[in-house]
């Protein structure tokens, strides 16, 4: 017994087996040329047969030799050429014969699936022909000869009417969404997109609504309703003078000082204002609080501040110096002078060291550190010292308290009481300390207390006055003040009032001047008491030893008239006479020299320029006109008409135009047996060089060829597209009489013309009915079509189209 896909065997002894059947499925996509194998365990295999035969197969190419001949090439390269005029194809069984006017047979093309060479040195094929490779990719699959299997449709899909998928899966069949069958639930994402929807199709019907008023718009990558308030931004913001007003992102900005103008401004009695004029929108004033009596400004903490002086008076600093008994004062680096000798202050001793000490004669001179030189009599030691050696030195001495301990040379000691000697100590005073030991490594300094010297010290104060400014600068131990005058507060009194910054000369020498501001011209007059500016006037004859203005030369020479006027005129005697050779042309006005104001020459004589280019008179018989260039001149005689020499222009404009008249205008182009007998005039596209033509410009012309897309799969062509989907291709027109016009695939010589497009209009004078509608034709050439649904494509479907030559 058979169950669903599956079959029972009961053996002899009665046990069942169930034997599951294949469950295998073969689909083929007629768009992508892919066929999909489901096994029975439903596992799909995909064969891409388009790209397999496109891999695989071999070309034959047929070429038109342009002389009526053809020449095809095979498979293997071979090469066979026919004549197109007397050539007879027969067909039999897949097998195309060639034969000649004369019967003979050229070529035979056998198109059956074993004769056609199959490569399979990339696919692990073993078969050589279509047919066997056809026949061994079958046995691959492993299906049931004859099981075909159904194709289902749901989630919207339905077929077309008069289609079903009953036993399809390899045939063609056409299938569409069903109305309504694109629900919310059935689309991802960001699925629908502008390439996917056909123009007009989302009506208003098809968007759900929001609410009242909202608007649609993106908001974080989601489509969503949103009110017009929450769906717009409008940010304000200040740069400086420039306003900038962004609404939903887009800027606009103003700036201010080009917008608003003001009368008002920025004024200060004691503050210097740059600018202040129509700088505020109401009068400002800017005046500095003042402190109280006896501060100053200074900086501090980073601001400006009123304090009292005693806040910038400087620490003072006071080093006391002692040098041998000599004693100065540093106070802030300055050095008091002189230095104060304080031995007749010192009055005790401390242990101190010989300074120096010799012999003279009999005697000891010896020099205490800062003491006195005292002069020690040895005559008691005369007695022991050895008058017959030569003068002996001192070995050693030694000083204990004040005893001087003396050892000679060879001789004997003497101990010296020194106590006579003065010496002096420093102790600490009222207001002093005393430091060091008093050797001359580590001296004695004297330090004064620095509350004595602040309790004693003269203060120096540098106050501001009236009109002065004083500025302080503390440099380490030192401060510099700097006594400026303030000109805004200095007030002026007499001839010049007003501050000192701002004055007014009001009066001169008493006398009143009046405010009125000067013109060009003016000067300044004293009139009716009072100083005025006013334009001079001079009579001339209030002028005391006035000059007469007069013309330099006699009646005869003179090269310049003095009309009117020249008596009295001048202050220095003066005279005029036109400068040699100083009247230019610019001087002279046009019409102005006459004939009779040329100078005479001789009888039949022209002016012409000489080798020297100025002018001169020359015989006429002697000028030599020459013509040539278009022109013919005989005798005296120049005539248009004769060879151009040179290229020769003819600048014409749209007032100034160039007319040949008389012209027959009633004939075309004639031709006879030997070739055309008339040419056309024309000017160059660079030059307007004149030249001309054996031919003209068609006023129009067929599209070159091109294959109308009716599928995805036709498409190669540039400048071509299709969409199986929609159905509408686009021809990109002027593209493809472009490329194939500018570049073809072989010439004899010359070139094509290529228009630019601004200069072609296009037509399409005939489309098949029922198969193609023209929808449009831009002005640059791209047109667009539809191919009907179920159309019936054969060789008569074609579509005319003709390019027109503009008139401008």
């Amino acid at each position: 017994s058979a169950t669903d896909n599956a079959i029972t065997y009961t053996d002899e002894k009665g046990v069942p087996t169930l034997l599951t059947l294949n469950e295998t499925s073969l689909v083929y996509d007629v768009l992508t040329n892919v066929l999909t194998y489901t096994n029975s365990k439903g596992e799909a295999e995909t064969i891409d047969l388009g790209a397999l035969v496109k891999a695989n197969e071999t070309l034959t190419v047929l070429t038109d030799n342009g002389d009526g001949t053809f020449t095809y090439t095979d498979e293997d390269n071979g090469t066979v050429t026919f004549s197109a005029n007397t050539t007879t194809v027969t067909t039999a069984g897949g097998i195309y014969t060639f034969k000649d006017g004369n019967g003979d047979v050229i070529t035979t093309i056998n198109t059956n699936a074993n004769s056609i060479i199959f490569n399979n040195s990339t696919n692990g094929f073993t078969s050589t022909n279509v047919q066997a490779a056809i026949e061994e990719l079958l046995s691959k699959i492993n299906t049931v000869d004859g099981t075909k299997g159904n194709l289902s449709v749901a989630g919207g899909i339905a077929f077309t009417v008069g289609n079903d998928g009953a036993n399809k899966l390899l045939a063609n069949t056409s299938i569409e969404i069903a109305d309504g069958g694109v629900t919310e639930v059935k689309l991802a994402p960001n699925s629908v997109t502008t390439a996917k929807i056909a123009d007009d199709a989302v009506t208003t019907a098809k968007i759900e609504a929001g609410v009242n008023g909202d608007i649609l718009v993106t908001d974080g990558g989601e489509v969503k309703w949103m009110s017009k308030t929450d769906a717009t931004t409008n940010l304000l913001s200040l740069s400086g003078n420039e306003l900038t007003s962004t609404v939903n992102g887009v800027d606009s900005s103003v700036t201010l000082e080009d917008v608003v103008t003001s009368t008002k401004g920025i004024t200060s009695n004691n503050i210097t204002v740059t600018g202040g004029a129509g700088a505020t929108l109401t009068d400002v004033t800017l005046n500095v609080t003042p402190g109280t009596n006896g501060q100053v400004m200074v900086t501090k903490n980073g601001n400006t501040a009123w304090v009292d002086q005693s806040e910038i008076v400087p620490t003072t600093t006071n080093i006391l110096e002692l040098t041998d008994n000599n004693l100065v004062s540093n106070v802030n680096g300055v050095i008091s002078t002189p230095a104060v000798d304080l031995t007749k202050y010192l009055d005790n001793t401390d242990n101190q060291e010989l300074k120096d000490f010799k012999i003279i004669g009999t005697n000891l001179s010896i020099t205490i550190d800062r003491g006195n030189t005292v002069t020690v009599p040895l005559a008691d030691i005369a007695a022991a010292v050895d008058t017959n050696t030569d003068n002996q030195q001192i070995t050693s001495f030694t000083l204990t308290g004040n005893t001087l301990k003396i050892i000679l040379e060879r001789g004997g000691e003497k101990e010296i009481d020194l106590s006579a000697l003065q010496v002096t100590y420093l102790v600490d005073g009222i207001n002093t300390t005393v430091s060091g030991s008093g050797t001359s490594a580590d001296k004695y300094k004297v330090n004064v207390s620095k509350a004595a010297i602040q309790d004693n010290q003269l203060l120096t104060v540098v106050e501001q006055g009236t009109g002065i400014i004083v500025t302080p600068l503390t440099v380490d131990n030192t401060t510099t003040y700097t006594v400026a005058a303030n000109p805004a507060t200095i007030a002026l009194n007499g001839d010049v009032t007003g501050n000192a910054s701002a004055t007014t000369l009001s009066k001169i020498q008493g006398k009143v001047l009046e405010a009125t501001s000067p013109l060009e011209g003016n000067v300044l007059v004293f009139e009716g008491d009072k100083w005025i500016t006013k334009t001079p006037s001079v009579n001339a004859g209030n002028v005391t030893n006035a000059k007469n203005l007069t013309a330099a030369g006699n009646a005869t020479t003179a090269t310049i008239e003095v009309v009117t006027g020249g008596t009295g005129a001048t202050l220095v005697e003066t005279s005029l006479r036109v400068k040699s050779e100083s009247i230019t042309t610019s001087e002279i006005k046009n019409g102005t020299i006459k004939p009779e104001d040329i100078a005479d020459a001789g009888a039949n004589q022209v002016l012409v320029t000489g080798s020297d280019n100025k002018p001169v008179w020359v015989n006429q018989s002697t000028l030599e006109v020459t013509a040539d260039n278009g022109l013919t001149k005989t005798l005296n005689n120049v005539q248009l008409g004769g060879a151009l020499v040179k290229a020769t222009e003819i600048t014409t404009s749209a007032s100034n135009t160039l007319a040949v008249k008389g012209l027959d205008k009633t004939k075309t182009q004639g031709t006879d047996n030997t070739g055309v007998t008339q040419h056309l005039l024309a000017v160059d596209m660079n030059g307007d060089v004149v030249k001309a033509l054996k031919a003209a410009m068609p006023k129009f012309f067929y599209m070159p060829s091109v294959l109308v897309p009716t599928a995805e799969s036709q498409l190669g062509q540039a400048g071509v597209t299709f969409n199986n989907g929609t159905r509408v291709g686009t021809i990109n027109l002027y593209a493809i009489y472009s490329a194939q016009f500018g570049s073809p695939v072989m010439s004899s010589g010359g070139t094509l013309p290529v228009l630019p497009s601004s200069e072609l209009d296009y037509h399409i004078t005939y489309a098949t009915s029922n198969v193609f509608t023209i929808n449009s034709i831009t002005p640059s050439g791209l047109l667009t079509y539809t191919v009907a649904s179920g159309a019936d494509i054969n060789n008569g479907s074609f579509i005319n189209i003709v390019f027109s030559v503009k008139e401008n």
